[in-house]
């Protein structure tokens, strides 16, 4: 893994982390994040350093520290991705880079935003960058992007906007782009499924498996850093305890190739099959549906 910090065309080395992970380097970003001195324990996940709240140019206001994740799976428009991202109140943006070569963030070296790059040249599987971003981000609020396409920053600001005001989940409405029920696509059921079984049919099909979202440090704390990595058990869990969840805007989503698309449907349906397993598991087999009706207690004492 190669981890800098866009700053004039520096590179800064990753450190080792705890247990030998490698983690990316902390530094200075003026304006922006304090620095560490030297030798300094490095903060853990709850005691992360402090970013300023940032001013954006679209004229936006959050008291809270946004940090936005841009997670790109091979080459893209991410400089023009990161202007977009710029011009949010952003105290930082991440950019992680999977199965490409660094060649692809050679445009990001010396963006005026000053992104912190994480690259993988290998492919990392679905969601896990989501984790890793999410560790290694220091904002209140987590704003994530995908990396196929440009989206103008003004159709990013409900996201922040209602994550602002207390929401721990602001979802992709994707409702007004499947189409009728019967047209809808196996994980786009899964998907409503999973928030039925949760007892949060008002959010239909949208999931923290469509991006953009947003959502608040309270998420990764509930369900755990790991979980982010499958995305409808973060979401799960984040429900399953009691965190609050809207989707307040419909956002275009990038056109797949029918391989493409298979492939993901196959990773998101075992994905829902984990997250209900997982409620299953902590609540038992019918979650919110107990059986009142039958007494069974008699039918298993018959020989």
């Amino acid at each position: 893994m190669v981890a800098n910090r866009s700053s004039g065309g520096k590179t800064r080395p990753s450190r080792a982390g705890k247990g030998g992970s490698r983690r990316p380097a902390r530094s200075a970003l003026p304006a922006r994040r304090r620095s560490r001195a030297p030798g300094a324990p490095k903060p853990s996940n709850r005691q992360r350093t402090t970013l300023p709240i940032a001013r954006s140019p679209i004229g936006l206001s959050i008291k809270q520290t946004v940090s936005a994740i841009l997670l790109a799976d091979g080459p893209g428009p991410l400089a023009a991705i990161t202007d977009q991202l710029a011009r949010l109140p952003v105290g930082e943006i991440l950019v992680v880079l999977e199965g490409a070569g660094n060649d692809s963030l050679q445009p990001l070296l010396h963006h005026p935003a000053g992104p912190l790059l994480l690259s993988y040249p290998e492919p990392l599987g679905p969601g896990v960058a989501r984790s890793i971003a999410a560790r290694a981000a220091e904002g209140d609020l987590l704003l994530f992007v995908g990396g196929a396409s440009v989206i103008p920053a003004e159709e990013l600001v409900p996201l922040l906007v209602q994550t602002a005001a207390g929401a721990d989940l602001a979802l992709n409405d994707i409702g007004p782009r499947i189409g009728p029920f019967a047209e809808w696509e196996p994980e786009v059921n899964a998907q409503a499924c999973l928030n039925r079984l949760l007892g949060r049919a008002e959010l239909a099909a949208n999931s923290l498996a469509v991006l953009p979202h947003a959502i608040s440090r309270r998420v990764p704390e509930a369900a755990g850093y790991p979980a982010l990595a499958i995305p409808p058990l973060a979401q799960a869990l984040a429900l399953r305890a009691g965190l609050r969840a809207c989707a307040p805007a419909s956002i275009r989503l990038p056109a797949m190739s029918p391989a493409v698309r298979r492939e993901k449907q196959q990773v998101a349906l075992g994905d829902h099959i984990e997250a209900i397993s997982t409620l299953m598991r902590q609540s038992g087999a019918r979650l919110n549906y107990p059986d009142t009706l039958r007494k069974r207690h008699i039918g298993e004492a018959i020989p």
